[in-house]
């Protein structure tokens, strides 16, 4: 009886596990179709040369160099290699490479849930296919984890749970058969999951975990078998703590007191526990308690927080406490679970703060694990040990599974691109995440729509004096034509120390353009005396501007120039071109005589040139002709047809005189 139980058990995983990947997979469908953010995804993969062939140089940059700029993950950078073999810069194929990773992963936590619970003596066969399928289906399709696999960056995440959960999974098989081989195997799935992802370094702590679950003794086996995973994991997080420094990714907390990191420590522990139950209002960034992305040691922080330590206790202490006096292989359910759900989250507690939020939905992919056995196997408890409650607890357990698979559904919409990606920040947070105000910014400058960008960038100045947006700032102002506004970034961006020099070019810059030039003659002498090279960069504005056709520009330009050099014949020549485009021909004949009065320079011949050029349109041969002599006996190269041309015309000219 109990053998046929078995094999109907038997052939129900496989479809079971089918009919999980297809959810999972629908829950993240719309994925496929978004694009790449400008939010690590440009240093990962759109900006990465070295994704771009697979060859001996770029392999050694792969694994020796910190070219993402924050961890240390060559298997991660790798695996884009072998994306962009196939799809180039085809965001859709690195998308369904992660959908494809996050439901290998749903597969691997069915096998983990079975492997494990398969061994807990006091849970039958049936209910071992029950907690590895809900827990699968939970890990699947939790809207916490959309970060994960909706975001090319986070390659990373998905990669190095593979190899995290298949190293668990070996374990397991270890314990079981007392097979080295199976030591062997976990130890090389744990070094791929450090080189995918440096977080795998707290593998050890889930194993001491299991230890407990499967009840092995403590003895000096025990900790023998574990002395090369540690080794491994110090090796990996010396590595990694290296590369973080490199990158400055440790944010430094100043003077914030150790009473303080906790209280955000506890904060973000109970919001994990709350967002595993009620995942809504989840968010792409999570500021620390104060405004502008600083830390102050004096300002106080939400009342919450101040009881967040207690809450965070009392999470832990509860279920151990009662579990402990009324069913010790409760207990032992418990401190399993909540012990693995620690190991995988403590380092993301930000005790020692690795970025700029307080938490994020990502640190939660492989740490939920936990939280997921301990929640299913309780659901099957009570279904087991109190049936007249079964359809209610079927029925409850059903209605969340399902508002799960929607709300995830609905949460990868926000990763659609970085518009999309950064609101969703912004429409939470407010002034609390200006960073996102620059990111969209940037978004829409990247996208050629000028006013928004300034819309956005402008929100973030009034927060932040930033030298980089202000420079963006005016770049975009003049692109429109509103010069006002490009100046008025100026006394900004000198507040935000940017270089002053460079600055006072640019103040020059926006009044010379506006036609004003006594107020041009003063910022460039300012920048001229900060820097002598700012005059070449001046008139080579000018030039540029002849380029484009902007003359009249070109003319403000060279006013000031030669309100300070009035002895460069260059000046009056480039101005007197600047004047002939224009149509303003007897006007540039007063320039392009200049370089012939300051005699000794290499405008002359250009200048001679112009003039011929100048007098025949205005329809005088003969000192069109009588400059082209001059222009070639300076040694200008002259054309023989307009040469002869203006030969013609002079003696034209030459009889009507006469």
């Amino acid at each position: 009886m109990l053998l046929t139980e078995n094999k109907k058990i038997d052939k129900l995983r496989l479809p079971i596990i089918v009919g999980i990947c297809i959810i999972t997979f629908l829950c993240f469908i719309r994925t496929i179709h978004n694009q790449f953010t400008i939010w690590d995804d440009d240093y990962y993969v759109t900006l990465n040369p070295y994704i771009k062939a697979l060859s001996w140089d770029n392999l050694k940059v792969i694994f020796t160099q910190n070219i993402t700029l924050n961890y240390y993950h060559p298997f991660t950078i790798l695996s884009f290699t072998f994306n962009y073999h196939f799809s180039g810069l085809s965001p859709a194929g690195y998308y369904l490479t992660n959908i494809l990773l996050h439901i290998s992963n749903v597969v691997l936590v069915f096998f983990l849930a079975n492997a494990l619970f398969s061994k807990v003596e006091f849970v039958t066969n049936k209910g071992v296919l029950f907690i590895s399928s809900l827990s699968a289906l939970w890990f699947g399709m939790h809207p916490m984890h959309v970060e994960s696999v909706s975001w090319i960056a986070e390659r990373k995440d998905v990669l190095y749970t593979f190899f995290y959960l298949a190293g668990l999974i070996g374990y397991v098989k270890f314990i079981s058969t007392h097979n080295w081989k199976w030591y062997l195997i976990t130890l090389l799935l744990f070094i791929s999951s450090c080189l995918s992802k440096p977080m795998a370094v707290v593998f050890p702590l889930s194993l001491f975990c299991i230890d407990y679950l499967l009840k092995r003794k403590w003895n000096r086996k025990i900790i023998i078998e574990k002395i090369p995973v540690f080794l491994i994991a110090l090796l990996f997080g010396l590595i990694s703590f290296h590369f973080a420094q490199q990158s400055n990714t440790i944010t430094s907390f100043g003077n914030i007191p150790i009473s303080k990191r906790l209280l955000f420590a506890s904060y973000g522990f109970v919001m994990y526990i709350v967002k595993f139950f009620v995942p809504t209002h989840l968010s792409t960034f999570y500021p620390y308690p104060c405004i502008n992305m600083e830390l102050h040691v004096d300002m106080p922080l939400p009342t919450f927080y101040y009881f967040s330590f207690w809450i965070a206790l009392l999470i832990v202490i509860l279920p151990l406490y009662f579990t402990y006096k009324t069913n010790r292989n409760y207990f032992r359910i418990v401190v399993f679970g909540l012990g693995f759900f620690l190991a995988n989250v403590i380092f993301e507690l930000q005790f020692i703060s690795a970025g700029m939020a307080i938490m994020a939905d990502r640190y939660s992919y492989i740490s939920y694990i936990g939280l997921i056995f301990i929640s299913v196997f309780f659901i099957h408890e009570f279904i087991n040990r109190l049936p007249d409650f079964k359809i209610l607890a079927i029925t409850l357990t059903s209605a969340f599974s399902i508002l799960l698979a929607v709300l995830c559904y609905n949460r990868t919409a926000v990763w659609a691109n970085g518009e999309t990606l950064f609101k969703d920040a912004v429409e939470q947070y407010g002034d609390e995440a200006s960073l996102f105000y620059k990111a969209l910014g940037n978004y829409y400058q990247n996208n050629k729509e000028p006013e928004l960008a300034i819309e956005w960038y402008a929100k973030y100045a009034r927060l932040n004096n930033d030298a980089e947006v202000l420079n963006d700032m005016d770049n975009l102002y003049k692109s429109l034509k509103d010069y006002p506004s490009a100046a008025k970034c100026y006394g900004r961006l000198l507040y935000a120390g940017s270089n002053p020099s460079t600055t006072f070019l640019k103040i020059s810059d926006a009044w010379a353009t506006m036609g004003q030039t006594d107020s041009a003659i003063v910022y460039l002498r300012k920048a001229l005396t900060l820097n002598p090279q700012n005059e070449k960069l001046y008139a080579d504005i000018g030039t540029a501007c002849i380029n484009v056709q902007q003359n009249q520009n070109a003319i403000n330009h060279y006013n000031v120039l030669l309100s300070l050099a009035p002895e460069n014949p260059y000046y009056y020549f480039y101005r007197g071109v600047a004047k002939f485009n224009k149509g303003e021909l007897k006007e540039s004949l007063n320039d392009f005589i200049m370089p012939l009065k300051l005699t000794h320079n290499d405008a002359i011949p250009g200048a001679a040139f112009n003039m011929a050029v100048v007098f025949d349109k205005l329809g005088d041969g003969y000192d069109a002709f009588r400059y082209l002599e001059i222009a070639k006996n300076a040694g200008q190269k002259i054309d023989s047809a307009f040469y002869n041309s203006l030969a013609k015309k002079k003696d034209i000219n030459l009889g009507i005189r006469n």
